[in-house]
Parts: C-alpha cells; structure tokens; sequence
C-alpha cells in the first residue's frame, strides 16, 4: 500500500528550522557561492588529508563540466582505473554542475555519475593495482534481461548499503521489505523467503509484517 512507503519527512522536520528574516534567508541561499566559482574554469577536486579514513575524503566542485572530464580526473588523483561502457559513450559530453565539501571516494564517483543519469560499477582493487569503476548508461541497453539483472544488482546494492549505513533508521523493516521483492522479482525464492520472515520476526509493529508474512506464504507455493 502506498500509505506504508510515502514518508512525509520534509513535513516532520519543518519544523526544526526557526523562523528567519530576508537578509538571514539571502544569507543562507548563497552560503557556498564563493566556492562554486572555482568551478567555473574546470573540476577542482581535493583529497581532505586530515581525514583518516580507507579510501579518503574529498572536496569536489565543478560548474557545467562535462562528467567524463569530472570523472576522469577525480579517477586519476583517487587512484581509479576507469571504464567506460559502450552505453555510456555518448554521455560523456553531459555538463555537470557539482559542490561536494566532504564526501568519500565512493560517494563522489556515483554523485557525479549520477547526475549525468549513468551508473557506477565499483571492483575491489587488487594488491597490485587500483579499483576499477565501469560507468554505464542504464537508459540505454541491447538486451532486456540483462538490463533487468543489471536493475536488480544495482537496487539490492543501494537497499544493502542502507542498512550497513543506518541500521537503527525507522525505515529498516521497508528496506527489507523491498529487498525480498528485488529477490523474488529476479527468481531468488529462497532469498525472498529469508528477508520476508525477518521483516515479520524482527519487525512485528511494522504495518508491512502482516504483507511479509502474506508474501513469504506466498512465496512457498
């Protein structure tokens, strides 16, 4: 049901923020401006050194640049073997306006990659060389299963990371929830099954249990 996804979280913290005058307003809306501007005559990326962290933090800002230009250099100073499908070939020239104070190697990759619409396929990288990363262009595809394996593999990702990330969210028993319908939609059963019981054991005040339990059952025939 729809009511069970759509979470009003703008309207609950609303609230949070005190009421403020028009020059506290023009003050707020053009807080980071200054550093926009470096952006205009090319990317300017920064690894944030007093940041102890695998993989590294950095600054990235850049103004209208094409994404290829972006992640080509920000590949070349994180250490990043980059690839490039022949889906993504044509989007390369797509102008990308970014400002990223602090963010991980990771999250600047698919941040940018993502506002070019392509997505972001990260490797391991091996005792000898750097990680790779694969940009592709999900909107562009030959074949339509692999286009939905590739869908699958990329939703599970992001709902996996969500709850490495934030595993005391309200939302934990939806993000289940959705990675049982991911499971099931690409024919894992067994995987499908699992994550609706948990969603019905771990999450018995949620009003998505009864649906898990519902599913799971259904899942069995």
């Amino acid at each position: 049901p729809v009511g069970l996804w759509a979470v009003p979280m703008m309207a609950a913290e609303a609230g949070q923020f005190p009421e403020i005058g028009q020059a506290q307003l023009q003050d707020f809306l053009h807080t980071g401006l200054e550093q926009v501007s470096e952006g205009a005559l090319g990317p300017r990326m920064k690894e944030l050194k007093s940041v102890a962290e695998r993989g590294g933090r950095w600054s990235v800002v850049c103004f209208d640049s094409p994404v290829g230009e972006v992640l080509a250099r920000f590949g070349s100073a994180a250490g990043l073997d980059v690839h490039w499908d022949s889906s993504a070939d044509a989007s390369r020239q797509v102008p990308v306006a970014i400002w990223l104070r602090e963010a991980s190697a990771q999250d600047v990759i698919e941040i940018v990659s993502g506002c070019a619409g392509l997505t972001a396929r990260l490797e391991e990288g091996q005792v000898a060389r750097p990680g790779s990363v694969t940009f592709i262009d999900c909107g562009g595809y030959s074949g339509l299963e692999e286009h939905k394996r590739l869908l699958r593999r990329e939703a599970m990702l992001l709902w996996q990371r969500f709850v490495s990330r934030w595993p005391g969210d309200r939302r934990m028993a939806n993000a289940h929830f959705a990675m049982a319908l991911v499971r099931e939609f690409g024919g894992e059963m067994a995987g499908a099954i699992e994550e609706y019981e948990l969603v019905a054991s771990r999450f018995l005040k949620s009003p998505l249990a009864p649906f898990a339990l519902l599913s799971s059952s259904r899942a069995r025939v």
